[in-house]
């Protein structure tokens, strides 16, 4: 007959293994009792590591890749200073919106642009008062020392002492009228007498004709004066 394992065999065998063993074989108590080399390689998993638990301390450098950031999730917020430069912006990504007005200049276009090729530098729409009703490049229109005179305050990188600056009345609002036989006319003033420095001047004037019907052939000449006057420029 074979023989058979009785209860004293079992407690026998067990007391021999804690013997061997130095009796290690314990419950952990308390907190902060597992460390590293507790951990068998490859053990620990996302369920077993806490929200928020994994902050900067905890990455080795150059270890989070571009397959670790969810779309979109890195904001401007998020970017160093000066850290985005011209190998980290793909080809044909950078549009008009991201460029700042006046950022554009003649240095920065290809060998046979021309400056202004690809439209005027500023440009501006200006009520009689002086209001800038819409614009491209300009700082603001301001009416200093009288009512006719208008100082427009181009963006930062447009160089009033070398640029030039294109104006005309705005007939829709103007003084020009065919039954009173006047004429609105703004023209630009190179010398900018009356305007602060950094600014271009542009001076309005009304043509005082002799009164009239819409039919009638005036002969005579004109009175020019001073009035204000709605008008658009462009400096290209």
């Amino acid at each position: 007959m074979r023989p058979r394992l009785s209860y004293a065999n079992v407690v026998a065998t067990i007391s021999l293994f804690l013997v061997i063993t130095g009796g290690a074989a314990y419950a952990l108590d308390g907190s902060n009792t597992v460390f590293t080399d507790d951990l068998v390689n490859g053990d620990v998993k996302v369920a077993d590591i806490g929200q928020g638990a994994v902050a900067t301390d905890e990455l080795a450098n150059n270890q989070v890749k571009a397959a670790d950031i969810g779309d979109g999730e890195v904001k401007a917020a998020e970017i160093a200073n000066g850290q985005v430069g011209a190998d980290e912006v793909a080809d044909g990504q950078v549009r008009t919106q991201e460029i700042g007005n006046g950022q554009v200049q003649a240095d920065d276009l290809a060998p046979g642009v021309a400056p202004g090729a690809s439209g005027a530098r500023a440009w501006g729409l200006v009520r009689s008062d002086g209001e800038l009703l819409r614009s491209k490049g300009v700082t603001s229109v301001t009416t200093p020392t009288s009512e006719n005179i208008y100082c427009v305050d181009p963006a930062p990188g447009i160089n009033p002492e070398t640029s030039v600056m294109i104006v005309s009345e705005d007939i829709a609002t103007g003084q020009t009228s065919a039954a009173t036989d006047n004429m609105g006319h703004v023209e630009f003033d190179s010398n900018g007498t009356f305007c602060p420095d950094g600014t271009m001047q542009a001076v309005s004037a009304m043509g005082n004709g002799t009164p009239g019907s819409i039919t009638e052939i005036d002969l005579g000449g004109f009175r020019m004066e001073g009035a204000i006057q709605s008008f658009a420029f462009m400096i290209p």
